[in-house]
This record gives C-alpha cells, structure tokens and sequence, in this order.
C-alpha cells in the first residue's frame, strides 16, 4: 500500500525533536521534497505512455505538451521524456496477423538553435526539442505522422493546498520513505530554525562533508546515495555489450 502526505506528516514531529507545525505547512514541505526528489530520480509509478497524436502537414511545432499527455497528466509538466517515436504510416493497433508490423522510429533530441534550419524545411521529422514549455519538430512534416512520447511526468498531489492534503499517496517506492520524512523535515527545520537539526538531517540525507568532498571516496555516505532506480536495477540483470578495439598493426 502506498505511502500518503499524512504517512509522513506523523513521522516529522520525531525528527524535528518533538516540534510540531500546523498540517497545511508540513503538507507543503512534503510536497515540494516530493517535487525536487522526483525531478531527479526515476520512479516507475511516474513513468507513463502518451496517446499517439498525428502531427500536421508542415507544422513543425509548438505544440503544447498535452497533446502528448494521458487524460489524467493533463497540465502537468513532464519532468523528462524517455522517448517520442514516430511511425512511417498510421499504425494499427493491436498488431495482427495480417498486420504485424507498426514500422518507425525514435526522434532524437535536439536544442532549439541547432533545429531553426529543419523548422523551416519539409521533410521527415528527425529531431524534436522544447522550448518556451512546448515541444517542436523538425523537419517540418512533409506530410501526416503520427508519434507517441514516454515520459516522467511531475508527481501530481490533487488535494494541494486543501484540507484533504494528507490523503494524497506518495508515488515512490517504500524504500525511499525515509528519505521523504528527512528531506520534509529538512525543510521544516530551516525554516523554523532549528539549525542544529537540519545539519544533521542534511548529513543524514547526503553523507558527511568529508564524503562529499572525495565524491563517495571517504567517509560516510547518506541515505539518498544508497538508493538506486528502477532502472539501474534492471541493466544489473542484463548483459552488457563490450565493444573490442582493434589496432593497426602497420607501422610507419
């Protein structure tokens, strides 16, 4: 079962030394830990697929990031794209056996300024980038395509700012509660100025100066270094490819 804003709001008081804070702020504390945690780490409860949206005949772009969004992501700002694929010709899914094949490809990421030249070409749809919050592609489609991203979206808390803030769940895997609870805290005691405590809260997070001064060579590391993603966990369980190096063996 999911872990809740009010799962961690119980758990403050003992790490603020027995403080306790009106539950409107510690629910906003929590929420902006959840923010900044989730924007820099993948979690799977996160990660999604959007619908498949056709891109218009020489419109490159912008187009707003809900087009690319499930109904329920709508407005929120996606955190990363993973990937946005397009296919040749409009796809039939599911696949059957008369048609087992969606042919396409993934777009690759460009920066605005190295894509200004494809914006304004026809052509097949290569590159994609954001700008100013939306998203653009270029070449500009020489005719109809359709794409589909996978994304990381901004975890959502529906019942910000409302009486019903400790409902909302916590989209993150039960081993990073701790680290919810302390980054929460963390915010709370600063603000409170309890500078003693948010020390050590911030030691607790990220490891000793002496760690972090040796890049994870020496000293004590925090809870958030112990912690992997989803992600890195599964490429443990794959084989890796190694690429061979071959030399001339001709001499000058």
């Amino acid at each position: 079962m999911a872990y809740t804003v009010g799962t961690i709001q119980a758990t403050m008081p003992q790490i603020l030394a027995g403080r306790t804070l009106p539950e409107a702020q510690t629910a906003e504390y929590i929420r902006k830990a959840v923010l900044e945690l989730t924007e820099n780490y993948k979690f799977p409860q996160l990660q999604t697929s959007g619908p498949n949206y056709v891109l218009g005949f020489g419109n490159p772009g912008p187009y707003p990031y809900n087009d690319f969004l499930s109904s329920g992501d709508q407005n929120l700002e996606i955190e990363k794209i993973d990937s946005f694929f397009i296919y040749y010709q409009t796809p039939v899914q599911p696949l059957t056996a008369t048609s087992g094949v969606n042919p396409g490809y993934p777009l690759h990421f460009q920066t605005i300024d190295t894509m200004e030249m494809e914006i304004n070409i026809l052509g097949i749809p290569i590159h994609w980038t954001r700008h100013e919050g939306q998203i653009y592609f270029g070449f500009a489609p020489n005719q109809t395509y359709t794409v589909y991203a996978r994304y990381r979206k901004e975890h959502p808390f529906p019942n910000a700012g409302t009486p019903d803030a400790p409902d909302d769940p916590i989209l993150m895997p039960n081993s990073w509660q701790d680290i919810v609870e302390y980054a929460s805290s963390h915010r709370a005691a600063k603000d409170v100025r309890l500078y003693d405590i948010a020390a050590d809260i911030h030691e607790t997070l990220y490891g000793d100066a002496k760690f972090i001064r040796t890049n994870g060579i020496e000293g004590k590391p925090g809870l958030i270094f112990g912690r992997t993603s989803q992600e890195e966990q599964d490429q443990t369980t794959t084989f890796k490819m190694m690429r061979v190096m071959s030399r001339s063996c001709m001499r000058r």
